[in-house]
């Protein structure tokens, strides 16, 4: 009996509870972001509302004592006991360490009256100067509709609820006014028409100070794509600020475009590079500009320049209309795991392991569109998926036998 990704997510602790840790690295950058929207203070209250390991704690904490910045308290919350004890193991030379084993957001959902999440908690001292996290990303279908509505509720969300969105609103209310945040979570809300609720979040509740879009850079092992979020809560309601946003995404440059070397994609972040760069293995474009449209949030969020600012300027003063005036915009097909899925040479895998030919879709992306006309190139995506009355369902693997040899051949791969 095949068995839907709901259900196999539901059946999977780690899927149904969103847990993926940060590693060491990204969690050293993350807490600088965060301090560095803090900006100087003498001491510092530490939130962790899902904290695992204590790796986020951690690294705050030392990225604070190098500042010289006192650690008053690290507060962490998580539900795995396990992953608290490894925790308190590992902060024990910190001072002020408080972990508990409880769920945060149902610790907020049971207090009563308005949203003030700390309220009568920590003998009175009501709000964090930085709440740092990795929350866990479960979407809709996984939490259930109970479930959903219920973190509607509570936390005034809309549309496809996703769990870190619940987290989001948490991290800003635990944040005293100037208390800075520091998020990773997936880079969907950016541009995808759910995301809505979570920009207009960001837009009014902080001051934003940088969104760093990581892309592909596959930093750590989550299917989703990451984007780190930092900022200040905001005080009132002060106009908008120009937000420094920059992305990485994996690309091929052109013959002679110099590209820079580098340890570490991180590396290269935390040293404000840009432009293609180089970890010996993969060759990644770092593009920086500000955060455009930010008063809007049904528009997406992308990194603009100056160079595009001044050219969209211009195509809106000329234009007559935009393609959303023509047709729908949708978003395109992404795998997660290109190379199981993309290829050029089909034809050289064993044929027992050869895709079924009505299964391999020719493959349009950027590279191949032009201003007027796109010319395909060779390169074909395996689709398992066939369209049934307008809705995109799966194929039965057991219809094509060498499709589903070739995704057993790559099992580990894509249970990851």
């Amino acid at each position: 009996m095949t068995t839907s990704r709901t259900q196999r997510h539901r059946a999977d602790p780690k899927k149904a509870g969103g847990i993926v840790y940060t590693p060491p690295g990204l969690a050293a950058f993350l807490a600088d972001q965060a301090l560095k929207a803090l900006g100087p203070v003498s001491s510092v209250r530490i939130l962790d509302p899902v904290c695992g390991d204590g790796e986020l704690l951690l690294a705050a904490a030392e990225a604070a004592l190098r500042r010289g910045i006192r650690i008053e308290k690290l507060t962490g919350y998580d539900t795995d006991g396990t992953a608290i004890r490894t925790a308190r193991r590992r902060l024990a030379g910190h001072a002020g360490v408080e972990l508990r084993c409880a769920d945060f957001l149902q610790t907020v959902a049971d207090m009563n009256g308005p949203p003030n999440l700390l309220a009568g908690w920590d003998n009175g001292r009501l709000e964090f100067d930085l709440v740092i996290s990795n929350p866990p990303y479960v979407r809709t279908q996984t939490l259930g509709s109970t479930t959903a509505r219920a973190l509607e509720r509570r936390f005034g969300l809309s549309g496809r609820v996703d769990l870190y969105q619940a987290f989001a609103v948490a991290m800003i209310e635990a944040l005293r006014p100037c208390g800075a945040v520091g998020l990773l979570c997936s880079n969907k809300f950016l541009t995808n028409r759910t995301g809505r609720s979570m920009r207009g979040l960001l837009h009014q509740e902080l001051v934003l100070q940088e969104l760093v879009d990581l892309g592909d850079t596959k930093l750590f092992d989550a299917a989703v794509l990451p984007v780190i979020v930092s900022g200040t809560r905001r005080p009132a309601s002060d106009g908008t600020e120009h937000v420094r946003f920059r992305s990485v995404y994996e690309r091929t440059p052109a013959p002679g475009t110099r590209t820079e070397s580098t340890h570490s994609i991180l590396g290269a972040l935390s040293s404000d590079v840009s432009g293609f760069v180089t970890d010996g293995d993969r060759t990644f474009l770092v593009r920086e500009g500000m955060l455009g449209d930010v008063d809007d949030a049904s528009l997406p969020w992308n990194p603009i320049d100056r160079t595009t600012r001044r050219s969209l300027k211009r195509i809106r003063q000329r234009g007559c209309m935009t393609l959303r005036d023509i047709g729908k915009v949708r978003v395109g097909v992404k795998t997660t795991a290109d190379k199981v899925f993309i290829r050029t040479d089909w034809d050289r895998l064993p044929e027992s392991h050869r895709p079924e030919k009505e299964l391999l879709r020719p493959l349009l992306t950027h590279r191949d569109v032009r201003a007027w006309h796109c010319r395909p190139g060779d390169r074909t995506i395996l689709y398992p998926y066939r369209d049934r009355s307008g809705r995109t369902v799966p194929i039965s693997l057991d219809d094509y036998p060498r499709a589903a040899a070739h995704l057993e051949s790559h099992r580990e791969r894509l249970s990851s």
